[in-house]
């Protein structure tokens, strides 16, 4: 091999480098879809995962075809919170989804700097639009949110458990 292969990129036409942008938001994406079928199959709560999901495929969907995605807004009616606090109490503590809505969080917040990064280049700006980013923001802060909850009903379920 004389050079490094490139993929075909569905959004641009274009022959992409693997070390492209594009490439890296979708992976991010993936991991992120990856970590809420995950939620989906431990967390029990009424988050609406299943939904979240839905949408990750569809914008995924509109990125590529240009077709319209799920509607978003139901992630505004989840609980959420603004800024983090107790992240170090999550990640230690023992409540394994409190750190796997953490890692949720984490992952979103990577698709968030590919999403941006993509909305400033030509070939990409007609699709990472900053109405869909909008989702992306809310949904770190519902799993963010939902993290919080479960580790401080787990602190909460122990201290009764002491009694």
């Amino acid at each position: 091999m004389d050079k490094f292969p490139t993929f075909h990129c569905l959004i641009n036409q274009k022959d992409e480098g693997y070390d492209a942008d594009i490439q890296l938001f979708f992976t991010r994406e993936y991991e992120l879809a990856m970590e809420v079928s995950r939620l989906i199959e431990l967390d029990n709560d009424s988050i609406q995962y299943s939904r979240i999901l839905k949408f990750i495929q569809s914008f995924e969907n509109f990125l590529i075809t240009g077709e319209k995605p799920d509607d978003f807004q139901f992630l505004k009616t989840l609980p959420s919170v603004k800024g983090w606090k107790d992240d170090y109490n999550i990640i230690q503590s023992r409540n394994r989804v409190s750190r796997l809505l953490f890692r949720a969080v984490l992952k979103t917040v990577e698709v968030m700097y590919y999403y941006e990064k993509m909305s400033k280049k030509d070939d990409y700006k007609h699709r990472f639009l900053p109405e869909y980013f909008e989702a992306f923001w809310i949904m770190r802060d519902v799993f963010y949110q939902r993290a919080l909850d479960t580790y401080k009903n787990k602190i909460i379920l122990s201290k009764i458990l002491l009694f």
